[in-house]
């Protein structure tokens, strides 16, 4: 089984207007399943946008907490006919803080098959934790603690589920894999993610025994937008 995943953090908050039909053709161009962060307005607009690609696209169907402000800007979009879908559901992390608190941090996963292979497969995606760049040398060591906190409870939530081959995706707010060993991310080297702090923060994490072989890894600048990059990422399962 190929897969061809995007993950993309489009800095889409609720002052600004991302260019949605600049962004949705480059992820048809490149992927067949996207994984994108920070998707917190204009649902509709690009839930239209990928429909006229043929491309589902689905979102958490609760987005809001009664604590915040913003929902969790969480998303996934694949080709009509690609990926049969079994089940979708949003886990919200128990800690989160500092800004964080105006937004439902989370996790969104999905299980889904090959209906080419009848090959199952799990897909999270996420929004850990992040810095805030301009007090970060005093925040670091509490955020960093947060994140290790909700890395924990995700991979204890996947431990207790139905065992699939599985890649954790998105935005994980850091350089280093916080979540347990044997758990590890795949190829980080090739560019920074995050431009503006030359850091990479957007991740594929997996078990080395799920049988993920990454094929190919592209940080791209094409699409000049986001404070974020897309990443491709070139899979076989």
């Amino acid at each position: 089984m190929d897969l061809q995943l995007v993950t993309y953090n489009v800095n889409g908050l609720p002052w600004i207007k991302a260019p949605i039909q600049s962004i949705v053709p480059w992820i048809v161009r490149n992927g067949n399943l996207a994984a994108i962060q920070e998707i917190w307005m204009n649902h509709s607009d690009w839930a239209a946008a990928f429909a006229s690609h043929g491309w589902n696209f689905i979102r958490p169907s609760r987005e809001h907490h009664f604590a915040t402000l913003f929902g969790s800007g969480l998303a996934f979009a694949w080709p009509s006919g690609r990926w049969t879908l079994r089940e979708a559901r949003q886990y919200p992390f128990l800690d989160r803080t500092i800004t964080d608190i105006f937004a439902t941090k989370s996790w969104f996963q999905l299980d889904l098959v090959d209906p080419l292979t009848q090959t199952p497969f799990r897909i999270v995606n996420t929004h850990m934790q992040s810095d805030v760049d301009c007090i970060e040398r005093f925040t670091h060591p509490h955020v960093h603690n947060v994140r290790m906190r909700q890395a924990r409870q995700l991979i204890a939530s996947l431990k207790l589920q139905s065992s699939r081959p599985t890649l954790i995706v998105g935005d994980i707010n850091t350089e280093k894999c916080p979540f347990a060993s044997p758990y590890q991310f795949l190829g980080t080297d090739k560019a920074p993610t995050y431009p503006p702090m030359s850091r990479c923060l957007d991740h594929c994490a997996a078990l080395p025994t799920d049988g993920w072989i990454l094929k190919s890894h592209l940080v791209s600048a094409e699409v000049d937008y986001s404070d974020h990059c897309p990443v491709r990422w070139v899979l076989t399962l």
